[in-house]
């Protein structure tokens, strides 16, 4: 038997309370990702992950 997994909606407003490095969430392609576990590893580092928080990622990637 498959597993289900429940679709969850998020409000722009909900995500853009998770900007800490301890609790962060972006959204890219229309989906919300939790992205605190790429703080120290990611390649663009922090300073990246920290201008995407709480906001739609593609925006970022627009602006560079």
């Amino acid at each position: 038997e498959k597993s289900r997994m429940a679709q969850v909606l998020f409000t722009e407003a909900e995500v853009a309370k998770h900007t800490a490095n301890s609790d962060c969430w972006t959204i890219m392609h229309g989906k919300v990702y939790d992205i605190t576990k790429y703080f120290g590893q990611h390649p663009g580092g922090d300073i990246f992950l920290e201008d995407v928080a709480g906001k739609y990622w593609l925006e970022k990637q627009k602006q560079n």
